[in-house]
């Protein structure tokens, strides 16, 4: 969507004074894991009181010893932190209330899915998500609010007032989903297939031959509407990995398949079972490229990298039809259809395997990352306090890890002392490189508004200029204190690195992947003193589309380990 050209480096003339000695480097960077741990009792309720001596955790089947302890309770959270084994008792008497540090604060969002949720769905779900944002929160709780409609936008950014962003359902009630439009054309095609006649199909029939073609448009399409869904809301989930704190994702949709379009196929070829097997379609259709399955993993594993939880709202609730009725699709009930030559269109076994499909993908993303899955009915308003529960009565356990940015996954297990207990937390981790959290950070500040501009960097827009086919070139510069840069000392030059990551999105919620370029700093040992007191300049090139822009830019300093972010709107053309 938008490219840049290399960066180059300019000096620049604004004086500041050294705040640092050259070649002072500080470089602590501790790569600890935070698993967030609801444990429940028999009645689903969730158990206080617990201390660190009551967990085991495990990753890679090795145990880890429990550094960092926090059991949340309420708005508060009783700390006990120490690097001690955890064979050591946990000292109650030193563990205080405390409020909740800003590195176990809940971040929840609650998702909106647009693309594939029925406009009545939702608004049925408004009303007891308005109620729990209202009333079930914590006080030091922040949420969010994002609608996905082909790209996500944020309705309400970060705030610890609740009831305020309860009332944004009002208006998110008046927008139009697409939802609606893939469940009448899939309709349609049902319709279809149950009006032609079976014991006319013999041989190449044109009719039923572009039936098929249609079908299997139809099933290409709800397996790449599916994948862009997916992609996007892994993308989202990056941008919530530059926030710190416990974070959630409340979804909801009417549920995504794992095999999408696949059961319109399979509908095709009960009904045409004699022309299906003329094409060897039962052997052929499928051959695992309308399989989401990889997508969904994907999802997870950026959200356990990122520590996100998902809880899913299956909002079409026990209303979903499934074309299993005359109002469905038509004015016959397709479930008894059974035409001579041949069979239904639409079987019980159709209906569940669908069934099955929407309700693992909705499982599969809860119960990967520690969360629950919970279905629109009179019980929902019950079941969302039960997530609030979560969040108010839970523990996060820290652990220092063998390892540091191998971008391998890892596995944990943890066990809790006590019978009858039972333990949700996310199965596992992929430990991010220094490049995805770099990144990570610059699409928290790109989406999310989420920035820590530790350098002091500002962005400077220069004159824009034709790049040719309707698009322009911006440079913009990014403009760095020196002294904020990290220096070693060597025999002729001061030397550093800087990495910069740059991300772009459009006015439609369009965003460009985070490019990345390595600069190399230089400075003749003769002229350190000059240079500490001037600004570093770097000129990105931006390719952009007529309009209102968002450009969000990283910089990490890869000698001291640090990163800075910053945003800057701009306007490009005429529009």
């Amino acid at each position: 969507m938008w490219g840049f050209a290399a960066l180059c480096a300019s000096g620049a003339a604004e004086a500041l004074s050294p705040e640092r000695p050259a070649g002072f480097v500080e470089r602590v960077q501790v790569n600890l894991v935070n698993v967030e741990v609801v444990v429940t009792g028999r009645d689903g309720k969730p158990v206080a009181g617990l201390n660190r001596e009551d967990f085991e955790v495990r990753e890679d089947d090795r145990p880890m010893v429990i550094s960092h302890f926090y059991r949340v309770e309420g708005a508060r959270a009783a700390e006990a932190s120490s690097t001690a084994p955890a064979t050591s008792p946990a000292p109650e008497e030193a563990g205080f209330a405390t409020l909740i540090p800003e590195d176990q604060r809940l971040h929840l969002v609650i998702y909106v899915d647009n693309r594939n949720l029925e406009p009545g769905n939702r608004n049925r779900v408004f009303e007891q998500l308005h109620e729990f944002l209202r009333t079930s929160l914590g006080r030091a709780d922040r949420v969010a609010i994002a609608t996905f409609d082909g790209s996500v936008r944020i309705r309400r950014p970060f705030t610890d007032n609740a009831e305020l962003a309860s009332l944004d359902f009002f208006d998110l009630d008046k927008d139009i989903g697409r939802g609606i439009q893939a469940e009448a054309e899939r309709r349609s095609l049902l319709r279809e297939m149950e009006q032609t006649a079976p014991e006319q199909v013999g041989g190449d029939v044109p009719e039923v031959r572009e039936l098929l073609e249609r079908v299997r448009h139809y099933a290409r399409s709800a397996h790449q509407e599916t994948v862009t869904t997916l992609t996007s809301l892994r993308q989202f989930v990056d941008s919530l990995g530059g926030i710190q704190g416990r974070k959630a994702i409340l979804y909801v949709s009417d549920g995504l398949s794992m095999q999408p379009g696949k059961i319109m196929l399979d509908a095709f070829e009960n009904k045409f079972s004699g022309y299906a097997r003329q094409l060897n379609l039962g052997s052929t259709h499928f051959e695992g490229n309308l399989d989401a399955t990889e997508n969904f993993r994907d999802v997870v594993t950026h959200a356990n990298a990122n520590r996100v939880t998902f809880y899913t709202i299956d909002a079409s609730g026990s209303s979903r039809g499934f074309a299993a009725s005359a109002e469905d699709v038509g004015s016959v009930d397709i479930r008894s259809l059974n035409t001579p030559g041949g069979g239904r269109v639409w079987t019980s076994d159709i209906a569940t395997t669908h069934e099955q499909g929407i309700r693992s993908g909705f499982g599969y993303l809860a119960g990967s990352t520690g969360g629950l899955t919970l279905v629109r009915n009179p019980t929902l308003l019950m079941r969302l306090k039960q997530v609030a529960g979560d969040f108010a009565h839970s523990y996060s356990l820290g652990y220092t890890p063998l390892h540091e940015g191998d971008g391998k996954f890892h596995r944990i297990e943890v066990k809790v002392r006590g019978r009858g207990l039972s333990v949700r937390h996310r199965e596992g981790y992929r430990d991010k490189t220094a490049d995805e959290r770099a990144t990570d950070r610059t699409l928290s500040a790109l989406l999310l508004d989420v920035s820590d501009n530790r350098f002091g960097m500002r962005l400077e827009p220069g004159r824009e200029r034709s790049g040719g086919k309707g698009t322009y070139l911006l440079p913009v510069m990014v403009k760095i204190p020196m002294t904020e840069l990290a220096l070693i000392p060597e025999a002729a030059f001061h030397r550093g690195q800087i990495s910069v990551f740059v991300a772009v999105k459009d006015s439609a919620g369009r965003i460009s992947e985070v490019q990345k370029h390595q600069v190399p700093v230089r400075v003749p040992r003769e002229k350190l003193a000059a240079v500490l007191k001037q600004v570093a300049g770097h000129v990105l090139s931006l390719s952009m589309r007529p309009g209102f822009h968002t450009i969000a830019v990283g910089v990490r300093d890869d000698i001291a380990a640090t990163t800075s972010t910053v945003q800057l709107n701009v306007k490009v053309g005429n529009e």
